[in-house]
This record gives C-alpha cells, sequence and structure tokens, in this order.
C-alpha cells in the first residue's frame, strides 16, 4: 500500500513537472517526497487554478520555424477559440468545485475531530467514575475477606475448644459409667 502511494506520488511530480512548462505556469520547487496527501491534494488544486485557462498560453515557439509556427498556431486558436473557452470554463469549474470540496473535507475533518474529543471525554469521565466504584468494590471485598479469614479462624478455635471438652467430657462419663458399674456390683454385692 505505502509503494503504491509512492508511485502515485512520483507520478504526480512528472505530471507537474510535464504540465508546468507548457501552461506557462511559474515553476514551483520540487515537492518533496515526505509530504502528507493533504499537501499534495493542496499543491495540485494551486496547479489546476493557475493551469485552467488554456486559451491564454504562450504561443512562442523557441523553433527556427517559429514565426511560422507561431501564425499557425494562431490560427487555430482563434478557429478553436469556442472549445477553447468552453475548456477554460469546465477547467475553472473543476478548480472551484475541488476547492470547495476540499474545504468541505476540511471542515469534516475538524468535526470529526471534536466528535473525536467529545466522545472521549463522555466516555472517560464515566469509565473513571466506574474504575473509582471497583476500586471502592474491591476493598470492601478484600475488608469481607480479611474479615471471614478472622471469623473462620476464630470459628476453628472454638470448633477445636468444643472437641477438646467433648473429648474431656467424654472420658468424665466413661469414670462416670465406670464408677456406676462399680457401685452397683458393690450392692449387689452387699445385697
Amino acid at each position: 500500500m505505502g509503494l503504491e502511494a509512492e508511485d502515485k506520488g512520483k507520478i504526480a511530480d512528472r505530471l507537474r513537472q510535464s504540465l508546468t512548462p507548457r501552461l506557462s505556469v511559474n515553476s514551483s520547487p520540487p515537492i518533496p517526497a515526505a509530504r502528507s496527501p493533504q499537501e499534495f491534494d493542496r499543491e495540485d488544486l494551486d496547479i489546476l487554478r493557475r493551469g485552467s485557462d488554456i486559451y491564454h498560453v504562450s504561443l512562442d515557439s523557441p523553433h527556427k520555424l517559429g514565426k511560422p509556427l507561431g501564425l499557425a498556431r494562431r490560427i487555430w486558436r482563434k478557429i478553436l477559440k469556442p472549445l477553447f473557452i468552453r475548456q477554460v470554463h469546465y477547467n475553472s469549474a473543476n478548480a472551484r468545485m475541488l476547492t470547495a470540496m476540499q474545504a468541505q473535507i476540511d471542515q469534516l475533518k475538524a468535526e470529526n475531530q471534536a466528535l473525536q474529543a467529545e466522545v472521549q471525554g463522555r466516555v472517560a469521565r464515566p469509565l473513571g467514575q466506574t474504575v473509582d466504584r471497583l476500586r471502592t468494590y474491591e476493598t470492601s471485598i478484600q475488608e469481607l475477606h480479611d474479615a471471614l479469614k478472622t471469623q473462620r479462624a476464630q470459628i476453628e478455635e472454638r470448633i477445636d475448644d468444643l472437641q477438646f471438652t467433648e473429648k474431656q467430657q467424654s472420658r468424665a462419663i466413661v469414670r462416670l459409667h465406670k464408677q456406676v458399674k462399680a457401685l452397683q456390683a458393690d450392692r449387689e454385692s452387699r445385697s
């Protein structure tokens, strides 16, 4: 894709160089390759505007036959004057239309940038609020997690205490049963 843009730039440069002497447009410095497409478009529009009047192109010729050729060209110019005038109007209309379209494109780009900034503002603010809420929730969840850990440790400690108490009570019950049996055996032996 970059290669196509580079080729288009080279072709546009060649066309500018070849059109400039024919249209007797003041020669402009060569366009560096690092320019943006908008700058190329503006340069093309300037060339189109300056070169739209093809009727008043210089007819001077550097050849030996310059005067007869110049005379022949002037005759052809008079014969083709209606076509040249129509082409001049067409070229001028194209230049005006392209200038208006370029202005609309620039306006749309500016509006697009403004809308992007507005969207970023609208999205960034709620996003920031959401992030703050999530951080608050995360802190609350961490506090609840820590509280649950503490309660679990307390419950496990209480269970251990209850198990210890249960073992002691079981031993005491076993001793009491032994004592009860001993007392019953003692009563039976006395009776």
